[in-house]
């Protein structure tokens, strides 16, 4: 599942909806290192150099949930121009066998997320992927690839219908600073091209993602693969309203 919490107030923070020890190192491998997710510059000199492995630490972005990993004794690395955790006091082979016997969290509120709203925002967005957009049924999700003018492929990303004329997308941390100028030259004179920095991404994996995040979210458990909704997560000591998918 991926979980985004929706506008409002205090809803750009989350809580873990894993059972037992949560595993919020988002992007990590088997050997410790966060993964560099491959891409190329969309547009080409008018952007920022990026060399997201190696900023400076005064330099890094944080997510809505950085205070929690330090908190919880996370090994802070720099990823995408993010501080993201790498690992917890617990280690790694603790956190894989986690979350593949039961489900781990994943903070990825470094990638990027954004809406397309507007009458024309599917016929828009069908310019730019090689995929169907405009018949997507509300509610539904897809995988795409956002191509540049000459077919090759800048970037892979999701898409959702939500509905009255909007489209949801998320792109990888590494790229999305193209990736969104990108899409804003192309079609932002056809349709809002809204960033959406100041929310949380959340990822929930595992073979009992289903059932723990059920408990917290009653309703989950009949969503099927690339579909989703709003929901509402109840902590027991508050109510979270959130936009949740079934995308792997």
């Amino acid at each position: 599942h991926t979980m985004q919490p929706t506008e409002g107030a205090n809803r750009s923070r989350h809580t873990t909806c894993a059972s037992g020890p949560a595993n919020l190192s988002g992007k990590a491998d088997s050997g410790g290192s966060p993964r560099h997710e491959p891409c190329v510059s969309a547009v080409d000199t008018q952007l920022p150099p990026r060399n997201p492995m190696s900023a400076p630490s005064d330099t890094l972005l944080t997510t809505p949930l950085n205070a929690l990993h330090i908190e919880l004794g996370a090994r802070m690395v720099p990823f995408a121009g993010y501080s993201m955790p790498v690992q917890y006091p617990t280690g790694l082979m603790a956190e894989h066998h986690h979350t593949r016997k039961a489900a781990g969290l994943f903070d990825v509120s470094h990638m990027g997320q954004l809406r397309l709203v507007g009458p024309d925002a599917p016929a828009a967005f069908e310019t730019l992927i090689p995929v169907d957009v405009i018949d997507l049924p509300v509610g539904k999700q897809r995988y795409g690839l956002l191509l540049n003018d000459d077919g090759g492929i800048i970037d892979d990303l999701m898409f959702f219908n939500k509905g009255n004329n909007e489209i949801f997308v998320i792109v990888n941390g590494a790229c999305k600073v193209g990736d969104i100028a990108h899409i804003q030259y192309r079609i932002g004179h056809r349709c809002e091209v809204i960033p959406m920095p100041e929310m949380a991404l959340l990822a929930l994996q595992g073979p009992q993602a289903v059932t723990a995040l059920s408990r917290l979210a009653p309703g989950v458990e009949k969503l099927v693969f690339m579909t989703g909704g709003n929901f509402t997560v109840n902590t027991g000591t508050q109510e979270i309203d959130v936009f949740l998918t079934r995308s792997g």
